[in-house]
């Protein structure tokens, strides 16, 4: 069974300090100890973390780090410090505190979810998580950093994406479609199906710089502006989204070493942060073992203005837990 991590609020008390720590390749904690601190894996290979009293470790991919915090009102201002402590100086791309990419995952309402009760969505919280990020998430978005959002099929959820977007000077440039299949390439429900869609939808859009800003407002008026792609992948774990790290790669100035940021994230992945009072679920080995293979069913998706035509299984398992495969 699942485990379940106690999660406590990060108020005022991290506000007037925020201890990192740094794991070794094998680190053994309290629950108690996770609240309130930065968790980094500083090393090049996987972490071993052991989380007193789960009996199975959780696997902490290469140099990632996570906050275990619910996101509302009450946290942004200590998530914004912990953000400028984890990058505390400024690359080419980034300030400090700012991150090159920043993905989110909101937990729109949604009626199946509501039903299972497998994780929580908007209407089990006094705020909408997404509301109160509009206020503090615009100081880490760099000149030209890229935001991407997943939305539901609801037009709701649409508005509400685009309009945190202008709150923080974003541009929607690009649309992306996730249409989940079986392993034999058949989407899992019908496309035209009246209650239940095989897709969901990603939101991409850039920070302009100040210099770009009305010749890019301009453009947009002459026409949409918008690219469309499709992603095609088999689903595993329920609502565990595509690993985006590869087909978001060839998008950023330097595509080394730029800074990832995953908010209402479920798991982690190398090299990039992650929020959420969920981010180490699919890293727990319980939801993996040792006879998990790769769905024999890549994902692809061809970007020619970025040089490249990636094909990839973005819930490849070999062995591997979430986040592991980049």
């Amino acid at each position: 069974m699942e485990p379940e991590i106690p999660v406590s609020n990060m108020g005022a008390s991290l506000v007037d300090g925020l201890e990192l720590l740094d794991l070794s390749p094998i680190s053994t904690v309290e629950a108690s100890a996770i609240a309130h601190r930065s968790i980094c894996n500083p090393h090049r290979t996987p972490a071993q973390l052991h989380i007193s009293p789960v009996a199975q470790p959780y696997t902490i991919p290469p140099h990632s780090s996570f906050h275990l915090t619910s996101i509302d009102s009450h946290s942004t201002a200590a998530l914004s410090q912990a953000a400028s402590t984890l990058h505390a100086t400024s690359t080419a791309t980034a300030g400090p505190g700012q991150f090159d990419f920043i993905l989110l995952d909101p937990p729109w309402a949604n009626r199946s979810v509501r039903r299972s009760s497998s994780y929580k969505t908007s209407e089990d919280v006094n705020s909408d998580p997404l509301d109160a990020l509009q206020g503090m998430l615009g100081r880490h978005i760099p000149a030209k950093g890229l935001v991407g959002c997943w939305i539901t099929n609801k037009a709701a959820s649409r508005r509400q994406a685009l309009e945190a977007f202008q709150a923080w000077k974003v541009r929607l440039i690009e649309q992306w479609v996730w249409v989940k299949t079986t392993v034999n390439g058949e989407p899992v429900t019908a496309i035209d199906g009246i209650w239940r869609k095989p897709y969901e939808m990603l939101l991409l859009g850039r920070r302009s710089s100040r210099d770009e800003e009305v010749e890019e407002a301009e453009e947009a008026r002459r026409q949409d502006g918008v690219a469309k792609r499709v992603i095609v992948g088999v689903p595993d774990l329920h609502s565990r989204k595509p690993c985006l790290k590869e087909l978001i790669a060839p998008m950023m100035e330097d595509r080394g070493t730029y800074r990832g940021l995953e908010i209402f994230a479920r798991h982690l992945t190398a090299g990039w942060c992650a929020w959420g009072d969920e981010v180490l679920k699919f890293n727990w080995e319980g939801h993996w073992s040792k006879g998990d293979v790769a769905v024999d069913a890549p994902a692809s998706l061809h970007m020619p203005e970025y040089g490249v035509t990636s094909t990839l299984n973005p819930f490849a398992r070999s062995r591997s837990p979430a986040g592991l495969e980049q």
